[in-house]
């Protein structure tokens, strides 16, 4: 395309991650013309960089809704219709308390888990290595979620993008998006870095981090902040444990695959050594992967000679509340954004993609959506100066 033409389609997305990708999905398969614009290659960010979990357990009260969305009926669904095996599978997952504590305060949990359709088990210590011998002495209790599960990450990411793609989706690798402009008020056009024009009825920015800096181009702000997450993948052992495991307050999560290898991150300690603006260099050094090693062997102690094999990283986008943020924005007519997954995003992108699209199509939306909107973000009415959280 040549510099400054504008290409015209019905939505234009920004991000060909997860959730863009499932956004272009539902939008093409509902037979609109759509335009996603990607500032490296799809693929290649936080949407593969990531265990593949979905964590209904440790997810936000106000993310189960879409959450339970996905494990009903979108991830089912997306294993049938997209032609590749995504490795998607419903299993069961464990969080795991260290005190009496922290035990006690996860059955809070509950009348909201039974709100949404969920299904927990709390289990003993001694319970919980009756059904799993390996677990530490030290894990207290956990209680156990049969609605958790996971899928393979980049078959997901990927085949999205080619089911979209055959639905007639057009997909821009390097073409980053540095401003939105408006028409008559309304959201209309993506400006990129190399000067091209790209004009549409609706925009949605689903461009993780990146989404900050292109909202501010129209005067709107969704705070978030830049965050690490590691990945480790050990040599494989012979197999103990299907189901997924997380640490009560998240501080690990991981699974086995049915190879036998553990899947396993959390939050990193991984060291930046060069930062200039936006532009974030970082590496993995032996003391990182001995880290990694150490929160495995805190879960597993039998597997106090286990081999990294290899590892990844990736950065996410973390609001303040840990909680995403989906909005058809009245301040500026035709723009929408999925944003801020905190980490745990991988495993709501599908259905968060489906309800974009809902969104933008103008149909009923398949989850409640009221807490992940952005206006919790602004405390104080525009307007009547009103306190919007009384």
């Amino acid at each position: 395309m040549n510099s400054k033409t504008v290409k015209k389609s019905d939505v234009i997305i920004v991000g060909s991650g997860a959730v863009g990708n499932a956004t272009a999905y539902f939008l093409s398969k509902a037979g609109l013309k759509v335009t996603v614009l990607e500032k490296d290659t799809v693929a290649n960010g936080s949407s593969v960089r990531n265990g593949g979990l979905n964590k209904m357990n440790f997810r936000g009260i106000p993310e189960l809704s879409i959450g339970m969305y996905g494990v009903n009926e979108i991830w089912p669904m997306l294993q049938k219709d997209l032609g590749v095996d995504i490795e998607y599978e419903t299993t069961g997952g464990y969080r795991n308390a260290v005190t009496e504590a922290e035990f006690k305060n996860m059955e809070t949990f509950i009348p909201h888990a039974e709100k949404h359709g969920m299904h927990l088990e709390f289990i003993t210590g001694n319970e919980l290595r009756k059904r799993v011998p390996q677990f530490s002495d030290r894990i207290v209790g956990a209680s156990y979620c049969r609605e958790e599960g996971r899928a393979n990450p980049l078959k997901t990411t990927l085949g999205l993008y080619s089911k979209a793609r055959e639905l007639g989706a057009d997909f821009y690798d390097y073409e980053k998006a540095v401003a939105i402009e408006t028409v008559k008020g309304r959201a209309r056009r993506v400006i990129t870095e190399k000067g091209n024009i790209y004009e549409a009825d609706a925009i949605c920015v689903a461009a993780c981090f990146g989404s900050r800096q292109l909202l501010n181009s129209v005067d709107l702000d969704v705070p978030f902040t830049h965050a690490l997450c590691e990945i480790f993948v050990t040599e494989p052992v012979p197999r103990f444990i299907n189901e997924i495991f997380i640490g009560s307050k998240g501080g690990y999560y991981g699974h086995q695959t049915e190879h036998g290898s553990f899947v396993f991150g959390g939050g990193s300690r991984i060291g930046i050594f060069q930062r200039e603006g936006n532009n974030v260099e970082y590496r993995l050094t032996h003391n990182n992967i001995s880290s990694g090693v150490e929160g495995l062997v805190e879960v597993f102690p039998c597997l106090k000679d286990i081999k990294i094999i290899r590892s990844w990283s990736g950065w996410h986008d973390r609001t303040p509340d840990d909680t995403i943020c989906l909005e058809k924005f009245e301040e500026v007519p035709g723009l929408f954004t999925a944003c801020g997954f905190s980490g745990h995003g991988f495993g709501i992108s599908a259905p968060v993609g489906k309800v974009m699209s809902e969104m933008i199509l103008g149909q009923p939306l398949g989850a409640d959506i009221s807490g992940l909107r952005y206006d919790r973000f602004m405390p104080m009415d525009a307007f009547t100066g009103d306190d919007r959280f009384k």
